[in-house]
């Protein structure tokens, strides 16, 4: 019923030139359906969601330990991901529940998710990212989570439907996330059930396989309240050359503050991510080495050095949380295989009292003599005079690395210029998009930046696909400023197996993995995953990382 009801307001609400008249309707049609939704979420999902539909395919393949590969052009496959996860008794972790409709698509999909009780609790469900706009109120019961969504724009290709946390409570073991018979995905062609496939969730619990590690030191111990110490992170990588390392730390915040990252003498050459927040007690590191990486000899080295303050008494933990990683440059496996966490002891002391300073006495110095006013200079004024996208193509698929150029008059040669980026709504308005170009020197008349370019859906839904992009130079010092010319760039999002930016391991995702190819690939100029080549100029190297990196930011992978 829901997913003839989406094809209706897709048909009603298809736009043409005079969409102005139209944007009532679409909001309308929008509140009708999210209350349509949650005035029938009484009742189970199938009973409101799929009534009129048609039956479930008579079989479904479970495809247990891998992603699940479809076989059969526009039948889907709902899976987790990661494939296989390392996890530590009484630490939530997060898996991925996501959706493969193989050239089909859907409009409707429910995922019915079984987890063991003797070994995993469930914690949460986040919809963030969601590829499904519109959601009935997730069900669970002991051992089951049923995540029930659907959408306006029919979703065609690898999608995400929720992300979900676990907690292991038992010390060690595997433990199966796997799905129900009783999970849908509904075509909105056909109105049928085209799920066929199931791809399951391997969560490994207890201490990891392999044979590198992380290590927290640290020469102070205990530390007086109000006292900077530091702490160093060494990571070792003794049987395999290493190129990417991933360190996911936490620390009591009420305890605990990070004054500053110290990264002088990291072994790490190519940065991706340094943050740290002391509101939520985190710390993210992600670096690489490029191809041969680095192989240590019996001892660690330093990835990063933090220098901490001490702002409670008592004990506490620096962890290093079993979310980290290091991959190997041979085949980008993980292979990190133990941590060693830091414990602390904080104590009191008492604080100084400062001595007064003693106060200067000044002296008389003589009057100065006031020099002429010299007459100022005529100055030439820089003027801007043309913005564009220069692409050989429009649209470009989400990813690519778009160049920005702007003119000016002879006058703006060593000005700089500033660049926002904005996805075009009409009338109304605009969305900031997530990165911005980088600040560009005129160099004679011409300026020039790169964007890499984001895909957000326009509009309810993603009904007014694909989204419009504009940018506004802005040049420094000044009030001046330029809009974009016609045409508007275009951005598309690529469907299953299509070729997608960023993806060196053609896995359908963006994620860590593909920056340890990148290492892997480093300097290459031929025989290397194009995808990674993200400039197109056959040459893997700082460019393509830089671009690669905000990807990942895009990905939501890193901060």
């Amino acid at each position: 019923m829901l997913s003839r009801l989406f094809n209706s307001a897709k048909n009603t609400l298809k736009l043409q030139n005079g969409i102005v008249h139209l944007i009532p309707l679409i909001l309308l049609a929008a509140l009708g359906l999210v209350a349509y939704l949650f005035i029938s979420s009484s009742a189970p999902f199938k009973d409101n969601l799929f009534s009129f539909l048609y039956q479930k395919p008579s079989s479904q393949a479970d495809v247990t330990g891998t992603v699940c590969q479809n076989t059969t052009t526009g039948t889907a496959c709902v899976y987790v991901s990661p494939v296989t996860t390392q996890a530590t008794q009484n630490q939530n972790f997060q898996v991925q529940v996501r959706v493969n409709t193989n050239g089909e698509p859907i409009n409707a999909v429910e995922a019915v998710v079984n987890y063991p009780i003797a070994s995993l609790e469930y914690v949460s469900i986040d919809g963030t990212g969601s590829s499904f706009g519109l959601e009935v109120p997730t069900t669970t019961s002991p051992g089951s989570v049923t995540i029930s969504r659907g959408t306006v724009a029919p979703v065609n290709g690898d999608g995400l439907i929720a992300t979900l946390t676990f907690k292991p409570i038992i010390a060690s073991g595997v433990a199966a996330i796997s799905f129900s018979a009783a999970s849908q995905a509904i075509s909105s062609n056909s109105n049928s059930n085209i799920l066929q496939n199931r791809g399951d969730g391997t969560i490994n619990i207890g201490s990891q396989t392999g044979s590198a590690s992380f290590t927290l030191i640290s020469n102070t111990n205990p530390v007086t309240v109000g006292q900077e110490f530091l702490v160093t992170l060494q990571a070792q990588s003794d049987q395999d050359a290493a190129n990417l390392f991933d360190a996911k730390l936490s620390f009591d915040a009420a305890k605990l503050e990070v004054v500053r990252l110290e990264p002088t003498g990291s072994f790490i050459t190519q940065w991706a991510e340094q943050f740290y927040d002391n509101a939520t007690g985190e710390v993210s590191l992600l670096g690489g080495v490029p191809s041969p990486g680095i192989q240590t000899s019996g001892s660690g080295v330093k990835m990063m050095a933090f220098t901490f303050k001490a702002k409670t008494a008592g004990p506490t933990t620096i962890s290093i949380l079993p979310t980290s990683g290091i991959l190997r440059n041979s085949d980008n496996q993980d292979i990190l295989g133990s941590t060693t966490d830091l414990a602390l002891t904080l104590q009191s002391g008492a604080t100084p009292t400062p001595s007064p300073s003693p106060t200067p006495t000044g002296s008389a110095g003589p009057t100065p003599t006031p020099s002429p006013t010299p007459s100022p200079t005529p100055v030439p004024t820089c003027t801007l005079t043309n913005a564009a996208w220069i692409t050989p193509s429009n649209p470009v698929m989400q990813g690519s690395l778009v160049t920005i150029r702007v003119t000016g008059s002879s006058a703006c040669n060593g000005r700089q210029v500033t660049f926002e980026v904005r996805e075009d709504d009409g009338i109304l308005g605009f969305n900031s998009v997530l990165n911005n170009p980088v600040t560009a020197t005129f160099v004679g008349t011409t300026a020039n930046s790169a964007w890499v370019s984001e895909f957000q859906d326009d509009g309810v839904g993603g009904i007014n696909n694909p989204p419009e992009y504009y940018y506004i130079a802005s040049l420094v010092g000044s009030g001046l400023t330029l809009n974009s010319s016609d045409p508007k760039l275009e951005v598309t999002k690529p469907g299953v197996g299509e070729f997608r930016k960023g993806d060196g391991n053609k896995d359908g995702r963006v994620d860590r993995i593909d920056l340890s190819v990148m290492m892997t690939n480093w300097a290459k100029t031929t025989g290397l995953p194009t995808e990674i080549d993200i400039n197109d100029d056959s040459l893997i190297n700082a460019v393509d990382f830089s671009a690669l990196v905000l990807i990942l930011k895009q990905e939501g992978v890193i901060k």
